[in-house]
């Protein structure tokens, strides 16, 4: 599952990667964004990946799935971006929710920057409280190259990649 597939390449691009695998995307594709639900779709299609990709119109916040659903969630640049919930932590555990036992996820958004998730040490705590089994975190200038404007705080430079096992 990708939370947050705004105008689809990276599903498309897991969708091609596995072809054996069926894959649902999540996002909210509000009325003055520039991609669509329908859009993703006709994406899709194109690619030749349609059949095996499930769009979804919801919040990050309130997943219409079941608990334990998927064996792998990913999400990049979303949880900062839930407006229907003040509280980051509680969009990133409603995202492990969904998640099966021993489950893999994979998620990268602004987890450093304090202002929206608090502080990344209790972040980290709050997430092995709530069931996550193994826990990694890196920043994503360690894991590739970022040129130096991308760096600014206000841009990738609170950018952390959180990935584990529930």
């Amino acid at each position: 599952m990708d939370i947050g597939t705004g105008s689809d390449s990276l599903i498309i691009k897991l969708a091609k990667i596995f072809p054996k695998s069926f894959l649902t995307g999540i996002d909210y594709w509000g009325g003055d964004w520039e991609y669509s639900k329908a859009q993703c779709q006709r994406n899709a299609e194109i690619e030749g990946v349609s059949d095996r990709i499930d769009f979804l119109k919801a919040s990050a916040a309130e997943l219409p799935l079941n608990d334990g659903e998927f064996e792998i969630v990913v999400s990049c640049l979303t949880f900062d971006e839930v407006k229907d919930r003040k509280n980051k932590t509680e969009v990133i555990k409603e995202a492990l929710r969904v998640l099966k036992p021993d489950g893999v996820f994979v998620f990268l958004d602004l987890f450093k920057d304090e202002k929206i998730f608090g502080d990344e040490k209790e972040l980290l705590i709050a997430l092995k409280v709530h069931g996550v089994s193994e826990l990694n975190s890196c920043k994503l200038a360690e894991v590739i190259k970022l040129p130096k404007l991308l760096l600014n705080k206000k841009v990738l430079g609170n950018a952390i990649i959180l990935s584990g096992r529930r």
